[in-house]
């Protein structure tokens, strides 16, 4: 997302302190490190959507993991909301 947005979203879910205690020291999106990970030689990328296991999840998290896999947008949308960055690479 443009800066501007991210700290708008930042601000409403912290509050504006945020904006005083340093919003983001390592700013990372997913697309960016996967593009990163090939680069440097990665030949399998797995994040979280495909790490989850639908079938141990209830309710809306299962909805949400299972789209998120059906349709690749709206799951790097869901990674984007996530509370961490998470991969698997293997070589």
């Amino acid at each position: 997302l443009p800066d501007s947005w991210r700290y708008r979203l930042r601000i409403a879910r912290q509050g504006i302190d945020i904006m005083k205690l340093g919003i983001d020291f390592n700013q990372f999106t997913y697309g960016k490190l996967r593009q990163a990970f090939r680069r440097v030689g990665f030949s399998r990328i797995i994040d979280r959507l495909d790490l989850a296991a639908p079938g141990r999840l209830s309710g809306g998290r299962k909805c949400l993991v299972l789209a998120g896999k059906r349709f690749r947008p709206f799951g790097q949308m869901l990674l984007s909301f996530s509370e961490c960055t998470l991969f698997v690479c293997i070589k």
